[in-house]
């Protein structure tokens, strides 16, 4: 249990650094952005897997498929970042609720990815400063976090 806890403390560490690292690169200029065709399908598999593992969340994400999957591209470094970040919050701030829900729809338009969580929600009032850096919604008091997780993902209109 102790081992677990520190493994655990550890990963928060290192996404704080990522996500530090990540918005001194956006900020100075010097994200590129290097597409390539992607698996779309495996991607997200790969990631709502290794998300439960590292939690320590023992709920088993639900990840839906539908249409026909094709290749997609784009980056997949940023894309995983975003991703994982939504699924984080998605785990994070759902505690003792239902599992969440990951999406992915496939038509002739494109690919709409999803993710739907059963908790806390955010303050109508709040919405439009989501993306606002260092924000935290004012229901969040008693569960950890930095405030910095969507703005990246704001500010690369992803």
């Amino acid at each position: 249990m102790l081992f677990r806890s520190i493994v655990g403390e550890v990963m928060k560490l290192t996404r704080l650094m990522d996500d530090i690292l990540l918005m001194g690169r956006y900020e100075s200029g010097k994200i590129v952005f290097q597409p390539q065709e992607l698996n779309l399908t495996e991607l997200v598999t790969e990631l709502v897997q290794s998300r439960k593992i590292i939690s320590g969340d023992d709920r088993e994400i639900i990840l839906k498929t539908d249409g026909t999957p094709r290749p997609f591209i784009g980056d997949p470094t940023l894309l995983s970042h975003a991703i994982t970040n939504v699924v984080n919050n998605a785990l994070k701030y759902s505690k003792e609720c239902p599992a969440p829900e990951v999406s992915l729809h496939f038509d002739e338009e494109g690919v709409v990815l999803a993710v739907r969580d059963f908790g806390i929600g955010i303050p109508e009032g709040e919405k439009d400063k989501l993306f606002d850096t260092f924000y935290r919604a004012t229901n969040v008091t008693n569960i950890q976090g930095t405030g910095m997780g969507l703005v990246k993902i704001g500010r690369a209109h992803v």
